[in-house]
């Protein structure tokens, strides 16, 4: 006799005291036998839908699936899902039946079920009513169908993954006819819903040991992964059941053998959720190549995986290496992102850093540095570097000046080393950015300039590997003849402006260029 839960018990009681017949059925009863608590109690009946509503009031039915004669009944602290005895008519798409038909047999309803194991009900008494040998498939640890195997396949495709998902969840084998059915009928895996795909699929890869069925059943497996061989999977089958039952990472496993762009394929066409798509993809990159070895090179990784999935991937066969790696790192405490360092973006534009890209730069500099062993992640070992690094990224303001002649607007330009440009120097402690623009353009020309703040564009540029930006201001022409300064410039020289931009080295003053004239023709 199996014990059934008061608050279930009392929706049979109710059901079999206005006259209809109830059983709990299906999976209640197989993991009841197996010893294992169930998940849930589903409950079949002859009382049809609108009896059963009526039985228990409306306020205590949610009418999940009246087609299908299902109606979730609340009972203390819990629900069952009650459905009515039924047969299914002819299945018009290999997943839905055309009509289902309410009966009053119980044994009718237990024959169109997919498997022995499911197809248990209990008695008033407790006891267990078996009319395929369910009982007898739970003692031998194997799934079978109830009835012909290719039947019930073709009447609801999806129950092949299902066959999988059970067997794989309970540590069964598949009775022979039952597994040559499912490779019979594989070619109709490709026309099921993906999302239904996925969920078996998941329940499949995240049951303890999934390495020998999949290797069985590789070419059903392929069926529902394209573009997944049937050989390739075979392959991978048996490095599954050593890595921890975490579907993304043993559905990457599968997918060693696929590039980048196909397993993105296969991770959209399974209409996997994003956080599952997101970790799948990472621990496909990172089996694709040798794990690292170092500190800086194991950041990358582990800002994708995270610590958890860091070390899911550490307990595969063979990664000790990497495994104890991490293990030091994790217990170093170590950041993974900005958002864990001792400084913030706040204190870095307290130290001159424009708001936007530059922050988020030396951010992610200071995050490399602290992993590189280069610096201890506090506000003492941080702020240094980050006030170094500031300096050579915030350390240049300039001007483009313009000039009104005879011939027309001029623009400004100087002769560097690599080719035509503007003014631009080193921002002095305690200066201006507009004194330093009017210095700069003084110095490298002899030109005194009048600086308009209201125009302020700003480029980046890299030079033997320091970025350096640079703040450029629109000047006027004050006074003083264009000319090379010994030691600042090769040249000096005023361009018409039309012409101007075109002659500039750096794409990003070029852009500076345009930027003042359109403001400079607006303004004057």
């Amino acid at each position: 006799m199996i014990p059934v839960p008061a608050e279930v018990a009392a929706i049979l009681s109710a059901l079999r005291g206005a006259g209809w017949e109830a059983c709990p059925v299906g999976g209640c009863v197989r993991d009841s036998l197996l010893g294992l608590p169930p998940g849930d109690w589903d409950i079949c009946t002859a009382a049809p839908p609108e009896a059963v509503i009526a039985l228990f009031g409306e306020e205590n039915t949610v009418p999940t699936g009246l087609k299908h004669g299902t109606v979730t009944v609340r009972s203390g602290g819990t629900s069952a899902e009650v459905t009515t005895f039924r047969s299914d008519g002819a299945y018009f798409d290999h997943r839905r039946p055309e009509e289902v038909r309410f009966v009053s047999s119980l044994a009718e309803d237990l024959g169109r079920r997919d498997f022995t194991v499911n197809a248990m009900a209990l008695d008033e008494n407790g006891g267990v009513v078996d009319l395929f040998g369910g009982r007898e498939d739970l003692k031998r640890r194997r799934i079978r169908c109830v009835g012909a195997p290719e039947e019930r396949f073709r009447e609801d495709a999806l129950r092949i993954l299902r066959a999988l998902r059970f067997a794989a969840r309970l540590g069964f084998s598949i009775e022979a006819d039952t597994a040559a059915a499912m490779l019979r009928c594989r070619d109709l895996l490709p026309a099921l819903s993906r999302e239904r795909v996925f969920s078996e699929l998941r329940g499949f890869l995240s049951a303890p040991k999934p390495g020998r069925l999949a290797l069985e059943l590789s070419p059903v497996l392929a069926a529902a992964l394209p573009p997944l061989s049937a050989e390739g999977i075979a392959a991978a089958a048996e490095g599954l059941d050593g890595a921890p039952p975490i579907f993304p990472l043993r559905l990457a496993l599968l997918c060693r053998g696929l590039d980048a762009d196909g397993a993105r394929a296969l991770a959209n066409g399974l209409k996997a959720d994003n956080g599952t798509k997101r970790r799948f993809l990472a621990f496909r990159e990172a089996l694709s190549s040798p794990l690292p070895d170092s500190r800086p090179a194991l950041l990358p990784l582990l800002r994708s995986l995270g610590w958890e999935d860091g070390e899911s991937l550490a307990s595969l066969p063979g990664n000790g290496t990497f495994a104890a790696l991490l293990r030091e790192c994790r217990a170093s405490r170590l950041p993974l992102s900005p958002r864990e360092l001792a400084i913030s973006g706040r204190e870095l534009t307290e130290l001159g850093a424009a708001p936007g890209p530059m922050v988020g730069e030396t951010l992610e500099a200071l995050l490399a540095a602290v992993w590189a062993g280069e610096a201890e992640n506090t506000r003492e070992g941080l702020l240094p570097m980050a006030e170094k690094r500031l300096r050579r990224l915030i350390d240049s303001c300039g001007a483009v000046v313009f000039r009104e002649t005879e011939r027309g607007t001029e623009i400004l330009m100087i002769y560097h080393r690599l080719g035509w440009g503007f003014p631009k120097g080193h921002l002095q402690p305690g200066e201006t950015e507009e004194a330093c623009a009017a210095r700069e353009v003084l110095e490298e020309t002899g030109v005194r300039a009048e600086i308009d703040g209201r125009f302020r564009r700003e480029t980046v540029s890299e030079r033997r590997g320091d970025r350096r930006k640079v703040i450029f201001f629109l000047g006027r022409y004050q006074a003083g003849d264009a000319r090379p300064q010994p030691g600042e410039t090769r040249a000096a020289a005023w361009f018409p402006a039309e012409r101007a931009a075109a002659s500039v080295y750096y794409p990003g003053d070029r852009a500076v260029c345009e930027a003042a004239r359109e403001f400079y023709r607006r303004n004057g």
